[in-house]
């Protein structure tokens, strides 16, 4: 059962599971001890009361966020690092550690008190440095503190950034009907319309394809991953259909493959960001694999992954 979240009186929308094991003042004191600064009070009742876990809802609306951005679900907090008591330990990648203890080369006063899925830090400034909660970017670490976004002000600031469950879920719910019913986005009904007197499902078939990544991730994004790359693969095969055949795996040409699938629009079927790196990865292994074959200045699927592909979606049925 979630344990709900309150920090100086104030109930949060932060709720938590697998908190860690329980703490004494002593623990606390001890680390402080080793970190060379006092915690924040906020922080150090939340490690005494909670011991950190993981978020039920790890999405944050940060206080520097841009509003007119769609939210990046990989910015969302996986876990928030326990402390281990004396004598007891806790899973190494959910430790709460001092920036020195840590992998990242930090400031002492800049304490890590959770990663994302991807292994960014979320950290608290202490000291004289102020109390922000900041989110750090592995991709930046050569960048000065103070250009990696603020999210909180402080820590119980940072508890109460978080997005309801609730509020997730009914956006979750909204945005899986829109794969399911919504428009697609223009480039892609222009491709559509091209093939749909031979292929009158090529619309069922790529709602089919986005929902089964939606349904493992509660979110539209394409990663490497089984899912990802069955979109991947008919984003090949319809833009060989309809346009011609797909040049290669350059960055460029995976870019434009999936250009048609881009769209911002809510309400609508679309990616709202495209790694380039995982189109490659899967480029690459078709093709090492044979499912693709030379066609004039291009590639095009062979008749026999084109009939595989054909089967695993008309096997997934109606979205």
């Amino acid at each position: 059962m979630p344990i709900k979240v309150t920090v100086s009186g104030i109930s949060t929308p932060l709720e938590l599971e697998e908190p860690g094991p329980s703490l004494s003042e002593v623990d606390v004191d001890r680390f402080e001890a080793r970190l060379g600064y006092r915690l924040p009070a906020e922080y150090r009742e939340f490690l005494l009361k909670y011991n950190a876990g993981s978020p039920v809802s790890g999405e944050v609306r940060g206080r520097d966020d841009d509003r007119s951005v769609p939210y990046a679900h990989g910015d969302a907090v996986r876990t928030l690092y326990k402390l281990a008591p004396v004598q007891e330990v806790v899973p190494s990648y959910e430790a709460l550690r001092t920036p020195n203890e840590g992998a990242w080369r930090l400031p002492g006063d800049v304490l890590p008190i959770g990663e994302d899925a991807c292994g960014n830090l979320f950290v608290l400034e202490l000291g004289r440095r102020g109390t922000a909660v900041r989110f750090l970017n592995h991709e930046r670490l050569d960048e000065p503190l103070e250009e990696h976004r603020v999210l909180a002000d402080d820590f119980l600031d940072f508890t109460t950034r978080f997005v309801p469950l609730a509020d997730m879920r009914a956006r979750e719910d909204a945005a899986r009907e829109a794969l399911r019913t919504g428009s697609l986005p223009p480039k892609l009904e222009a491709q559509c319309e091209k093939v749909e007197r031979e292929f009158p499902d090529v619309r069922t078939w790529i709602r089919v394809a986005c929902l089964q990544v939606f349904d493992v991730k509660a979110n539209f994004s394409l990663h490497n991953d089984r899912q990802s790359r069955l979109v991947f693969d008919v984003a090949a095969w319809l833009a060989s259909r309809a346009d011609g055949p797909v040049v290669d795996g350059s960055p460029e040409s995976c870019k434009a493959l999936l250009a048609p699938w881009w769209q911002r629009d809510v309400g609508g079927l679309g990616m709202s960001s495209i790694a380039v790196g995982f189109v490659k990865n899967w480029w690459d292994d078709r093709l090492a694999n044979g499912r693709f074959e030379p066609a004039g200045k291009g590639y095009r699927l062979t008749p026999a992954a084109e009939d595989d592909l054909l089967q695993q979606l008309g096997a997934l049925g109606a979205p």
